[in-house]
């Protein structure tokens, strides 16, 4: 007979064992991927196509090109942000595909490999690497397709040879993928003949008649110049997200884009827009039409444009949404969206950090942000121009570091919209300023830091 001891210790010797089994297996399935993960970014015969996206038009486009070398040619498609001195020295052919974001800046899921190879300091030899730049951009802008010159010359510097100059493709001519896709094979030397999946860059929609509805001043008496909140219908209903961009096209063929401040409902878009003068005194094309010129019932075209960088999370996890000025159009949508989850607090998670100039006369939307404290909604106001308290959001940011680093310890994500130039590089500055670089690096690539600046 086996004693009760003795069948505890026999319990015990076959939980020991399956343990060690266990641990076994999962040591020998961590060796397994290691090995998988050291072929592939030592394989000479893989290509790395890389790609720095803000909208996704690039990362769409990486994805097509990569899928003309499958079944010909094993790929390795990364974000370029994980592209480090690892996978350059291991990689012998590449195909960078980027954006430009604003005046020739990188996105934000480019901008740490930019810091760290493309500032000069870096001094690893490239000269094993044979590449091409894919670069869009928009002619709109003084530096038309400027990160991927730089990211063409920086890698030039480093001693890694162009298989061709740079592709570059103009975003108000209307990206051609067929072309750009084909200049690149025939010009590096890989071909296929694998149909080309059209529709994954094809994310434009058809332009559709709008009509403006409503227009309504925001803040008389203001120190900064007229800003209005604007109703335009559309003749048919259709769907988008916060997040998107309300593209225009105005009399004459000028195109603006402009954040969306509503949540996709029946047939009205709702938008925030500054008047914009010219030195000679002139209003702007776009907000000249919208805010002035354009009588109630007049016609425009409208189509949306796709901007999943700047996407929602689910409502249950925490975001911060900061902004000033027109900013506050694209975070309005993210926060109407949250308040249509179910809950007594559905906004109980996140909390809106918005700057003006007067508190007086600058009180944007006051009501409809009562309303939101209501349902949870966290609100820190910034007024610049306060006799009292003068700040902008970036002074609230360090006023509240302790609050702030702890909703990011909760996992919560950051939306930034409005000016590219002040406040988004002021907040930008402070984030850096609070985080070490590997936290700030880490809180772009978990995607928790999302802007829409202009």
């Amino acid at each position: 007979m086996i004693s009760d001891s003795q069948r505890v210790w026999l319990v015990l010797l076959a939980l020991a064992v399956y343990v060690f089994i266990c641990v076994l297996s999962w040591l020998n399935h961590v060796r397994r991927n290691k090995r998988t993960q050291q072929q592939i970014i030592s394989d000479e015969g893989v290509v790395l196509v890389a790609y720095a996206s803000q909208t996704g038009t690039a990362e769409a486009l990486a994805r097509q090109s990569a899928a003309q070398l499958d079944g010909n040619t094993p790929y390795q498609l990364l974000p370029l942000n994980q592209v480090n001195e690892d996978v350059l020295a291991n990689t012998r052919q590449a195909l960078f595909v980027v954006s430009t974001y604003g005046e020739g800046e990188p996105p934000d899921n480019g901008a740490a490999f930019a810091r760290h190879f493309l500032k000069g300091t870096f001094e690893q030899d490239l000269s094993h690497l044979q590449f091409s730049v894919m670069a869009l951009g928009d002619k709109l802008y003084q530096q038309f397709c400027g990160f991927g010159h730089q990211l063409y010359q920086g890698l030039t510097e480093l001693g890694a040879v162009a298989l061709t100059p740079p592709l570059e493709s103009c975003a108000s001519d209307g990206h051609n993928p067929q072309q750009l896709i084909s200049q690149w094979q025939i010009l590096s030397g890989f071909h296929s003949d694998a149909p080309l999946e059209e529709p994954l860059l094809n994310t434009e929609r058809e332009f559709v008649p709008a009509k403006l509805i409503n227009r309504r001043w925001l803040n008389p008496g203001s120190p900064g110049a007229p800003a209005f909140f604007i109703s335009l219908q559309t003749q048919q209903a259709f769907d988008w997200q916060a997040g998107d961009i309300a593209e225009l096209k105005f009399p004459g063929g000028e195109i603006r884009h402009y954040s969306i401040a509503s949540v996709a409902k029946a047939n009205i878009i709702e938008l925030i827009v500054r008047q914009h003068r010219f030195a000679e005194g002139g209003l702007g094309i776009g907000s000249g039409w919208l805010t002035q010129h354009a009588d109630l019932q007049d016609q425009i075209e409208l189509r949306i444009k796709p901007n999943p960088a700047f996407y929602a999370v689910d409502a249950t996890v925490p975001a911060i949404f900061i902004g000033s000025g027109t900013g506050l159009a694209g975070l309005r949508a993210h926060i109407l969206e949250r308040a249509q989850a179910v809950g007594e607090q559905p906004l109980a998670t996140s909390w809106l950090i918005f700057g003006e100039r007067d508190p007086q006369k600058d009180a944007w939307l006051q009501s409809e942000m009562q309303t939101w404290q209501q349902q949870g909604l966290q609100l820190s106001l910034a007024f610049s121009r306060d006799e009292q308290n003068p700040d902008y959001v970036q002074d609230v940011m360090l006023q509240q570091q302790q609050q702030f680093l702890s909703w990011l310890e909760q996992g919560a994500v950051i939306y930034v919209c409005g000016s590219r130039k002040g406040m988004a590089h002021g907040v930008d500055a402070v984030l850096q300023q609070m985080l070490s670089q590997t936290q700030f690096e880490k809180l772009i690539n978990q995607q928790r830091y999302r802007r829409d600046i202009y």
